[in-house]
């Protein structure tokens, strides 16, 4: 009796934390939606600034865009599921309540964070830095893909998750191809060059551009410019003057006027050309003084710019595709090197006398992040992507807008003619930014080049920038179409009659035929190099001849070889140096380090320091594992440095393993 009383008085007591938790739980059972929902609210927010955030950092990005816009995808399909549930939030009231669901969407904005972070970086990375990182990047992309998709299973967004299993399947591979593309341009770019550019680039960003930027070339002697022994009219071009370099190399001399306003702008310029070593650029020599009057010295390009030579001569479909991939090849250079260009057109592009075209005039050209030239002082209107049109001032100029100018100018070569010729710039830029581009018309002949040639403008006409293809992808794309059809088809031109062009000068028609015969004719120098490995010298030598008469600096390089071993011809060893010099001097990196070990025996070791230093900076593997070696033995005129010693060689086995 007293036991059943005492039981009345002190009921069976049930723990103080499960009595919490159930007061908790009744308490959410009480409440509105709306109050369940509140402590979302700012972090909804959150998401929503992180992911617009993320998909502006995605438009930054200049490499590993496949990788980054990956996630940008993935980003935005797990953001669906957030405003979904946010739009549904009765349906999820059961989550809501839940502790556990809190927490993980904290950690989706964690991860989130990451992400951006991850972004930001790859897009404000230098060339070298995106280089120095390649390897890294994909190991912290599956981190944060694995780390993504566990927190998503959290917030039960089944959905999300089968669509991100159906993008693993999908994107993997690409993104795995990607990566190899990139060390794949990594290793067909001077890493010298681009470390030298680099310091060039933090020179600019830091405004000093009289004391970094001096160009440390020796000035060209007067002595060593002569002016052709047979002049014709097109050799003065608006200011250009045609000369002989050092007897052998023909050049472009062009008037410097120091005391211009824009002296500070083209001596950035001339300092990135004098670094820049690529046969798809015009190569710049230095500076002299011809008449009193300082002059730059540039290579010179006998059939003149492509403008000019596509009004005077027909172009058949095989020299348009090579003039093309030349020309991709060398914009993809310079945005391996990090800078623009900003003036991709027909006008800016010269073709020497073997039909390779040349990329020219950087008096527009920038490193990626500076601020580019307002349009209106300049006259590239047809050129401009629709993005740069509609804002001329906030809108900077990336690679998608070059993607762009040179869609237009690929255009520009196919057609022959200026892209809306009859229309006003008002009008153009009404145009374009309407979502039209200029007509496209297939004819029959070369039918598979015309259609990818037509494909590529296509896609580098996409309105939004970010759906541009990057030029490595472009230059792959003609690398293949060019190896299909370059056997079967050779590249030609022939010269426009005055009745079909009444703008046509009839000594520029004269100019043009001469230049058809060599073109089309000569043996090629790979011949005349096949010829020489398997030993007809005869062949050869006369292939060498002919070509080095055109100035192909390859061809002089061996010719010079030739006289100085008597291989075929008498022994003539001074000539043999002279032509070899003439060679290295001429950018051919073979003929620099021979050079280099001719001047070695005689102990000129400020002209051997200089030659050895030209070839390595050439990719010259030969003239890094010499150099390697006496950085290792501290061999003069080199002082003795482990470091450098181990990295030239390496480097060089790194190139001859490619």
């Amino acid at each position: 009796m007293a036991s059943n009383e005492s039981a009345r008085k002190h009921p069976v007591f049930k723990p103080p934390t499960l009595l919490k938790s159930l007061a908790k739980e009744a308490l959410k059972a009480t409440r509105t939606i709306e109050d369940l929902f509140s402590p979302y609210v700012p972090l909804i927010n959150l998401i929503d600034g992180l992911v617009t955030e993320i998909v502006n950092a995605c438009k930054a990005v200049k490499k590993h865009r496949r990788l980054c816009n990956d996630l940008e995808d993935r980003v935005m399909i797990a953001h669906w599921a957030i405003k979904r549930l946010e739009k549904n939030k009765e349906e999820n009231r059961k989550n809501l309540c839940d502790d556990g669901f809190k927490l993980a969407f904290d950690r989706f904005c964690e991860v989130l964070q990451q992400i951006k972070r991850y972004i930001l970086a790859i897009s404000k990375y230098s060339v070298i830095e995106n280089i120095i990182h390649s390897c890294d990047l994909y190991d912290q992309y599956k981190k944060l893909i694995d780390e993504f998709e566990k927190v998503c299973f959290d917030l039960n967004f089944s959905i999300v998750i089968m669509v991100f299993q159906s993008i693993n399947e999908k994107n993997q591979e690409r993104i795995l191809t990607e990566m190899n593309e990139m060390k794949e341009e990594i290793l067909n770019t001077n890493m010298l060059t681009m470390m030298k550019l680099n310091t060039i680039y933090a020179a600019v960003v830091k405004k000093k551009l009289d004391c970094d930027l001096e160009i440390k070339m020796d000035p060209i002697k007067n002595n060593e410019l002569e002016v052709p022994k047979k002049r014709k009219k097109s050799d003065n071009r608006k200011g250009v003057e045609k000369m002989v370099l050092r007897k052998v190399v023909n050049v472009a001399c062009k008037e410097f006027y120091q005391n211009s306003k824009s002296e500070k702008r083209v001596k950035m310029v001339l300092k990135i050309m004098s670094e820049i070593q690529c046969d798809y650029i015009v190569r710049f020599y230095g500076w002299s003084s011809v008449k009193r009057k300082k002059v730059l010295v540039f290579e010179w390009a006998e059939i003149g710019d492509l403008k000019n030579f596509y009004e005077t001569c027909h172009i058949n479909w095989p020299m348009k595709l090579r003039i093309a991939l030349d020309v991709c090849k060398g914009l993809n250079y310079m945005h391996n090197t990090n800078i623009l260009h900003h003036d991709v057109r027909c006008k800016n592009i010269l073709i020497d006398n073997e039909g390779k075209a040349k990329i020219t005039n950087f008096k527009l050209s920038r490193f990626a992040d500076q601020d580019s030239v307002h349009a209106k002082t300049i006259e590239n209107y047809p050129w401009l992507a629709p993005e740069k049109m509609e804002n001329m001032i906030e809108c900077r100029y990336d690679e998608g807008c070059e993607m762009f100018s040179y869609g237009m100018f690929l255009w520009e070569l196919i057609y022959q003619k200026r892209p809306y010729r009859d229309l006003n710039d008002k009008d153009i830029c009404e145009h374009v930014i309407s979502h039209k581009r200029e007509e496209i018309k297939i004819g029959q002949e070369n039918f598979e080049i015309q259609q990818e040639l037509i494909t590529v403008i296509k896609e580098a006409w996409t309105h939004a920038p970010e759906y541009r293809p990057y030029f490595s992808e472009v230059k792959r794309k003609l690398e293949k179409i060019w190896s299909k059809t370059h056997e079967n088809f050779t590249p030609s031109f022939s010269p426009i009659s005055l009745n079909d062009h009444n703008k046509t000068d009839p000594d520029e028609i004269v100019l043009n035929e001469k230049l058809l015969s060599p073109f089309n004719s000569i043996m090629s120098y790979e011949i005349g190099r096949e010829a020489h490995v398997n030993k007809d010298y005869e062949k050869a030598w006369k292939c060498f001849c002919d070509n080095a008469e055109y100035c192909n600096m390859k061809a002089v390089y061996m010719k010079g070889i030739y006289l100085y071993k008597g291989i075929y011809v008498t022994k003539d060893q001074d000539e043999g140096i002279k032509l070899i010099k003439a060679a290295a001097d001429g950018g051919i990196g073979e003929a620099q380090y021979y050079y280099t070990l001719i001047v070695k025996k005689r102990k000129s070791y400020e002209e051997f320091k200089k030659y050895l230093m030209m070839a390595v900076k050439n990719s010259n593997a030969d003239a890094m594992i010499l150099l390697g070696k006496m950085y290792l033995e501290g061999e003069y005129p080199f002082e003795k440095n482990e470091s450098d010693g181990y990295y030239y060689i390496a480097r060089a086995a790194q190139l001859s393993s490619t």
